[in-house]
């Protein structure tokens, strides 16, 4: 890579300059005035296998900008997985082998890293293989009641009108809490999107502040306020992967009125055509 500097006159002009907030935003000549002794700003990054490089680096010292530019070439991964002790000139370097595409996403079966001049290499287990008999499409799973969502804390909003399917509302309290343990979930095991619907509550005195909360494996995933999906539903989507666990869903609002709580009002599961694992 060979990098061209433009002289401007006390600076040599960066497009990309990347160092702290106290740098010149341009790269220094060498010479300039600079005020803070020891500084050092480096310039003209370049990208390098998840690492960043710097063609040019500035230092103050005794009240003057010393600056030094060097060709940076990023060093190409050998075209095959190098064997375990091989030489290598960049320590750090991370070069990745075998991928596999899961869901969209690239997974590494070997990644070598270069440590004290050698290589080190690592080889996990990346596979995709077919999903478990079980890992069919869902229906909305919030009808299935409490043999699901079991109530963990505050309370429910229920109704005995058929036209009202089930869904997940807290009563008469502010906050509320519904968890699915590993042994309930019918997509346990599976890999796939779970699919969300939200629906914000339409009375005008309602706190558009409140909030529903996805929580998966302690992990809060999804989060959606009291607004903007009334009439219309809001359906949003999170991946699934076969190692999780635990469903949570909190429901929390500054007022105990359930006719002002919003509400999720659809929750399913999609699997996909294959399950991925990747224990590197």
């Amino acid at each position: 890579m060979q990098l061209t500097l433009t002289l401007n006159e006390n600076t040599l002009t960066a497009p990309e300059s990347i160092s702290k907030a106290s740098c010149p935003s341009g790269a220094p000549v060498s010479g300039a005035a600079c005020t803070l002794y020891g500084e050092i700003c480096q310039y003209y990054p370049t990208p390098c296998h998840g690492d960043t490089l710097y063609s040019t680096k500035s230092e103050c010292r005794s009240g003057v900008w010393q600056t030094k530019t060097v060709e940076v070439v990023c060093p190409e991964c050998p075209s095959s997985v190098p064997a375990a002790g091989d030489a290598c000139t960049s320590d750090g370097e991370v070069c990745p082998y075998h991928p596999v595409n899961c869901h969209g996403d690239e997974i590494y079966n070997t990644t070598s890293i270069c440590v004290g001049r050698t290589w080190t290499t690592r080889t996990g287990q990346a596979t995709m293989k077919p999903q478990p008999s079980h890992c069919a499409a869902t229906g909305d799973v919030i009808t299935e009641g409490d043999a699901v969502f079991a109530q963990e804390s505050g309370c429910r909003w229920t109704t005995d009108r058929d036209e009202y399917k089930t869904v997940l509302r807290s009563g008469d309290c502010m906050e509320s809490v519904w968890v699915v343990a590993s042994e309930q979930l019918p997509f346990q095991g599976c890999s796939g999107m779970l699919h969300v619907v939200f629906r914000s509550d339409e009375a005008k005195a309602r706190d558009i502040n409140d909030v529903m909360e996805v929580i998966v494996d302690g992990e809060t995933k999804l989060v959606h306020n009291n607004d903007g999906c009334n009439p219309v539903n809001c359906p949003t989507s999170i991946p699934w992967t076969a190692e999780y666990k635990e469903l949570r869903i909190a429901s929390k609002s500054s007022n105990a009125q359930f006719h002002r709580h919003m509400m999720i009002y659809d929750i399913s599961f999609e699997p996909s055509e294959i399950r991925c694992d990747d224990v590197l």
